[in-house]
């Protein structure tokens, strides 16, 4: 029932980052979740990567719970800190033991 959340981040605003950090710490851990990799920059195997981006990997015990982190009123102010601090995307990912 394990979901991730990958983030794919492009940095714009290092002081507004740090705000970001420790609400978003929080959240996560508010709903169950753990940080797998932070800012971490991808060693490119094939294809062409971007070198300004680097990603966040984040895991919950179930799909509901990522998105509730997501949807809180606890991140909320996260979102908006991040429009501010980041480029990014994010996505959800089913775990192989979630069934479709």
């Amino acid at each position: 029932m394990t979901a991730y959340v990958l983030i794919e981040v492009e940095l714009i605003d290092l002081e507004a980052m740090g705000e970001y950090r420790e609400l978003a710490r929080k959240a996560v851990a508010e709903f169950d979740g753990q940080f797998l990799a932070v800012n971490a920059a991808p060693e490119p195997v094939e294809g062409d990567w971007d070198p300004k981006k680097n990603f966040t990997l984040l895991s919950f015990p179930s799909m509901e719970r990522a998105r509730a982190w997501y949807d809180s009123d606890t991140y909320a102010p996260g979102k908006e800190i991040a429009k501010r601090a980041t480029l990014r995307r994010i996505s959800y990912l089913t775990g192989l033991d979630e069934a479709r």
